[in-house]
Order: C-alpha cells, then sequence, then structure tokens
C-alpha cells in the first residue's frame, strides 16, 4: 500500500525506506500464507458448519487458483515484492539505501507496527465482547502481524501479545541482514556485455573501504 502511494503522488524517492520491510513482508507472507486459517475463517464466518462443509478438512486447498482469494493474495504480495526493487533499479542513486535510511527504516516500521498492535487490541476488545463471530472475524486485522492472530504457523511466540516482541527481535536481524547482504552484493557485482557479436562476463570487486564509506560514512552528513 506505502508503495502504491508514493507512486500516485509521484514520490518515489521514499520508497527507499520501504524496500527492506515490504521485500521482508512479502516473503514472510509467501512462505507461509495460512490459508488454512483463512479458509476456516470463512466457513464460520458464512455460518456453516465446519463438520458439513465438503473438504472443510483440507482447508485451504478450497483457496485454490481457482478462487479470486488466491490471485489477490498472490498478486498483491508479488507487487509488494517486485516494485520497490524496481525503482531502486531505475533510480539507483536516489534510492540507494544507507545506514542513515535503513535506521529510520526501522523506526519507520517498529512506529507503524506499535500502532496497529495497539489499534488491534482495543478493535479486539471490543468486538470480543459486543460482536457476532462473523463480526470478530471481520473486525480482527492482522495487518503486519501484529493482530490477536498473529503468525499462527510459528508457535506460540508469534502470537498475541508476544508477537510484538518476537516480531521486532526477528525483523531487526533480518533488516541487518539484509543490508549486510546488500553491501558484500557492491562489492562483489558483474556485469554482462555483448560485443563483436560476443556474450562478454565481468567480475568486478570493489574496494571495502569505498562501499564502506558510502553506505556509512558519507550517509551520516
Amino acid at each position: 500500500m506505502a508503495t502504491g502511494l508514493i507512486l500516485i503522488f509521484d514520490k518515489t524517492h521514499f520508497s527507499k525506506y520501504f524496500v527492506v520491510p515490504s521485500t521482508l513482508g512479502a516473503l514472510l507472507a509467501l512462505a507461509i500464507p495460512d490459508l488454512e486459517g483463512g479458509a476456516h475463517d470463512d466457513i464460520i464466518y458464512n455460518g456453516l458448519n465446519p463438520n458439513a462443509v465438503n473438504n472443510s478438512k483440507k482447508y485451504g486447498i478450497n483457496w485454490g487458483y481457482d478462487s479470486h482469494l488466491f490471485w489477490e493474495f498472490l498478486i498483491t504480495h508479488f507487487l509488494s515484492l517486485v516494485l520497490p526493487f524496481f525503482l531502486q533499479i531505475i533510480q539507483p542513486k536516489e534510492e540507494k539505501i544507507t545506514i542513515k535510511v535503513l535506521w529510520k527504516s526501522i523506526y519507520l516500521t517498529f512506529s507503524v507496527a506499535l500502532f496497529l498492535f495497539f489499534f488491534s487490541w482495543i478493535i479486539y476488545a471490543i468486538v470480543e465482547k459486543h460482536g457476532s463471530p462473523a463480526q470478530q472475524i471481520s473486525w480482527n486485522a492482522n495487518w503486519f502481524y501484529m493482530g490477536h492472530k498473529g503468525i499462527s504457523t510459528l508457535g506460540e511466540l508469534t502470537k498475541w501479545p508476544y508477537n510484538i516482541i518476537s516480531l521486532t527481535i526477528i525483523f531487526f536481524v533480518l533488516f541487518w541482514l539484509v543490508f549486510v547482504i546488500k553491501i558484500y552484493f557492491e562489492i562483489y557485482s558483474f556485469n554482462l556485455s555483448y560485443q563483436n557479436r560476443k556474450i562478454r562476463f565481468f567480475y568486478i570487486k570493489r574496494l571495502k573501504k569505498t562501499v564502506f564509506k558510502e553506505n556509512v560514512i558519507k550517509s551520516k552528513h
């Protein structure tokens, strides 16, 4: 959603703050989509008896490629994964991820996650007391996995209320891991060129001090 907004308002230079969280979030969602839980909620929302529904014991399978929910989930998360990288490629200088940008990205992501954690907590507390099962499902949003559901497939520590702590630690480590990998890609790069009807492969190695200076020292000013 954030990437879409910056494209609409022509503020693509802000995309550098969303590259890492968008990539990690999209990869996590695609790796553990939890379609089983979604299909189960869909059955309850429609007031059906899970034991009486055909294939109800195969939750997630009936959300296959013939369902619009399957394609909506796949396309939206695929765009979240691809668009930030695309903006990085077409505007490498404006969208460069430095250590300063990374810290701002971490702060922004944590602030949004913290807000969604308490917002989801308040909404769930209200609907749990006064809402029907269908309303509880409708209002039990799980944005940033900060809802009451959390990441149900990864154990109790990633469920509410521990998800704010466990996921903050996990994503903090992953943010820095991505940044380190990115620096190594800048040090060791490859290039292909077509000359005299021949494709040539070039291996380029830059000085570590130069890359470190570009990503750490200059970004502080």
